[in-house]
């Protein structure tokens, strides 16, 4: 039994920066580096307790405004692991746009001192990403509004790194950006580094931009669905087989289309 927390979840919370027009450019920045400095500190303060939470994705991350100071509160402890529950088995292995490919198909096991790592490593490069190109995380992030997914990489990207234009587009930016998608495909290369927790060091070594708080100015919520809740596609398809459901949900298909779809199929 935990604390009821008032707030929103960290994807939609982005959303809804992303979209307010009464920020600037420099507003929208701040906050950014504001929550990923929040996350940073995150885990750190979970690696010194010697817990990982399994699966932060943004839908299991709730940002709230207490008092004007923003904070970041964790939810559903599903997969968490301490040393005391090494024996247990996580009941699920995550969102897979924000786990090590390996790790979602089961052929590798990441419960343990590297289950958060892969997602630290995806809000470093996505925070980065989103401050310098908005317009490419309206192209494949806000544009599918907030469900949970990958604000910047899907699993589609992390299952081919090589052939992902994003992947591409990403390293050519260099600065942080590039450091961070350095390590990312360390690390999708090499899950003994992530299993080892020398991850862990890597990660803090990539330095935070600094961000005066009082600077933040707090971001609004939008309370009609114009763009919180994301518009259902227009794009109809045809199911027959249950393979192809599995084929169109790992290229990261709206759920809701594929339920009007399959209305059909038994």
């Amino acid at each position: 039994v935990m604390d009821w927390v008032e707030g929103r979840n960290l994807d939609t919370y982005i959303l809804d920066l992303m979209r307010d027009k009464g920020k600037k450019k420099k507003e929208r920045i701040a906050m950014l580096d504001l929550i990923l400095k929040r996350i940073m500190s995150l885990s750190k303060y979970l690696a010194e307790q010697g817990v990982e939470h399994g699966d932060l994705s943004p839908g299991n991350i709730i940002v709230s405004n207490r008092g004007g100071v923003v904070t970041l509160n964790i939810i559903d402890f599903d997969s968490i692991y301490r040393e005391d529950l090494k024996k247990c088995k996580p009941s699920t292995a995550g969102h897979p746009d924000w786990q090590h490919p390996l790790h979602v198909s089961g052929s590798s096991s990441l419960y343990g001192k590297g289950s958060d790592a892969m997602a630290i490593v995806l809000y470093g490069l996505s925070m980065e990403a989103i401050k310098e190109d908005p317009a490419m995380y309206e192209e494949v992030g806000g544009s599918s509004g907030a469900d949970g997914s990958g604000l910047i990489l899907k699993k589609s990207d992390l299952l081919n790194p090589e052939v992902s234009n994003i992947v591409r587009r990403l390293e050519k930016k260099g600065g942080k950006t590039g450091k961070w998608v350095d390590l990312l495909k360390k690390c999708l290369r090499d899950i003994k580094y992530i299993q080892s927790g020398d991850i862990w060091e890597e990660i803090h070594n990539i330095d935070v931009n600094e961000v005066d708080e009082k600077e933040v100015t707090l971001v609004s919520y939008n309370k009609g669905r114009k763009s919180s809740k994301r518009p259902l596609s227009r794009k109809k398809l045809e199911i027959s087989s249950i393979d192809e459901i599995r084929d169109f949900m790992s290229k990261g298909m709206d759920q809701r289309v594929l339920a009007q779809a399959t209305k059909k199929f038994e």
